[in-house]
This record gives C-alpha cells, sequence and structure tokens, in this order.
C-alpha cells in the first residue's frame, strides 16, 4: 500500500520541500554515493550499513520518480541496473557538503556506537 500525504505541504517553506524530496534517513546517503561515483544496487549495499534491499529499491524508486536520480537497464544477462544523479539531484551535493561538514565538526559529541556524550564544559 503507497503512502499519501493527507495534509498539504507548505510551499513556501523549502526545508519542507526538501524534506519530501531528499531528506529521510537514507536518500542523503544515496545521493552522496552517487556522487562519489557508485551506481549500482549492490554497491550502495555494500557501503550504506543498515539499509535492506526493499527499502533501498524503494528510496532510489521515488527518488527518480521525483527527478533526482536517472536509471539505467542495461539489456544484459543477468539486466545491469545503475543509477546517477540528474541536474536537480546534483543541486543537492552542496548541501550534502555542508551536512558532511558540519556532523564531522561535531562528531565529538558521539562515541563509536552513535551515543551522545555530553560536550566538556
Amino acid at each position: 500500500m503507497k503512502y499519501e500525504r493527507k495534509i498539504p505541504i507548505d510551499l513556501g517553506c523549502g526545508v519542507s520541500i526538501y524534506q519530501i524530496m531528499a531528506g529521510g534517513k537514507w536518500k542523503p546517503y544515496l545521493i552522496n554515493c552517487m556522487n562519489r561515483g557508485l551506481r549500482r544496487p549492490s554497491q550502495f549495499l555494500r557501503v550504506i550499513p543498515g539499509v535492506s534491499k526493499r527499502v533501498l529499491a524503494q528510496q532510489l524508486s521515488e527518488m527518480e520518480r521525483m527527478g533526482i536520480v536517472v536509471r539505467t537497464v542495461y539489456p544484459e544477462t543477468p539486466p545491469r541496473t545503475e543509477y546517477e544523479l540528474s541536474e536537480t539531484g546534483r543541486s543537492i551535493i552542496p548541501i550534502i557538503r555542508m551536512m558532511d561538514e558540519w556532523g564531522l565538526k561535531h562528531n565529538n559529541l558521539f562515541d563509536e556506537m552513535g551515543k551522545y556524550k555530553e560536550p566538556d564544559r
């Protein structure tokens, strides 16, 4: 069953639009992977810990429908599918880079297991 939005979005709020198109748990990772040259679903599964095949396919399909990625299926046996960022997808890269820089600047707030550590004051 496909989710249908019941509450209208605020088209005057860019954050809302970004959140729908490229936000969430996996989309920023996928955009970053494609920016680094990874294109195949099997590559995404290897480098993104915790994502399932089903969720990966769902997220890639959503991003394709929204025009963030372009999917190419090669007529081979077995078929090979690759994804690449569209022009719209590439326009998100500066945002992803800023999130990466911000996160690296504040990585001392977490331990290796992702548990928050109180900052030294």
